[in-house]
């Protein structure tokens, strides 16, 4: 697939840490073995008047599939206005994008086939985060995380990796991970690297420790298919593709897909 260096994408990326904060790198291994295992995603700073909910309906910790959920702000004296809905997928997830002056607490309400299923209430929900939040039926409401959204009108998130070595290469340079509406493109920038093609991976595991990156794990796979070509038959999640650096050292990759997602605690 490649010849000279293997590029791996290795994000050390921890929930609720904002970016430029440790831990983030990309090193040039040999990766080995394949396994599933989730990699997280962080931003930074963002827009006050407008709010990303990530939210997930379960009933005895089973994902509810095809359920209307509903957000209205909370406050005293005033009948709720459940203004702010969508559709939960087959994971119980749904994502909701609340506007307006978003500070203070919310209620929420889940209906199935017409008829209510679930309500919660006093569900804080900050301007400028996106907020993932627990819906357990006949349970209370729990916020598991919050990241500061970034860029005009606090739609667009961030999450960048330091490119390094792990062992004598000087290969440096950055991957950028950004999402832009139900997508998230990714641009790979290389620097001092051998000139001509050079395979990029995301893998398993967010430690670069060993010499020749092994600790890094196999590539990141939590669908479970086999290693492929990006977009042909099977392939990885994390089977990126090819980079093509020139004679000064220097190369680009960019790809644009659904199949990823930030800050949502999905696999």
């Amino acid at each position: 697939m490649s010849n000279g260096i293997r590029g791996i994408v290795v994000l050390t990326l921890a929930t609720g840490i904002v970016c430029g904060c440790g831990g983030e790198r990309v090193t040039v291994s040999q990766g080995s073995g394949e396994q599933n295992q989730p990699v997280l995603s962080k931003v930074a700073v963002g827009d006050r008047n407008r709010a990303t909910v990530v939210a997930t309906v379960s009933r005895a910790d089973t994902p509810v599939n095809g359920a209307t959920v509903e957000f209205s702000r909370a406050v005293s004296g005033r009948a709720p206005n459940f203004q702010w809905s969508g559709v939960t997928d087959s994971g119980g997830q749904v994502r909701i994008e609340i506007a307006g002056s978003v500070t203070g607490y919310y209620r929420a309400r889940a209906f199935l086939n017409g008829a209510r299923i679930g309500r919660w209430s006093s569900i804080p929900i900050n301007g400028g985060y996106r907020s993932v939040i627990d819906l357990p039926i006949r349970g209370k409401a729990q916020v598991t995380g919050k990241y500061q959204l970034t860029g005009p009108g606090g739609t667009a998130e961030h999450a960048t990796a330091i490119i390094g070595e792990s062992n004598a290469s000087g290969v440096t340079g950055t991957a950028v991970f950004t999402r832009n509406g139900e997508n998230i493109s990714l641009v790979v920038e290389l620097n001092n690297a051998t000139a001509g093609q050079h395979a990029v991976h995301i893998h398993a595991k967010g430690d670069c420790s060993a010499p020749d990156g092994t600790s890094a794990g196999g590539h990141w796979n939590p669908t479970g298919t086999a290693h492929g070509k990006w977009g042909e038959d099977e392939f990885h999640l994390g089977d990126i593709g090819n980079l093509t650096a020139g004679e000064q050292g220097a190369g680009r990759l960019e790809l644009t897909t659904n199949l990823w997602d930030m800050n949502t605690g999905s696999d």
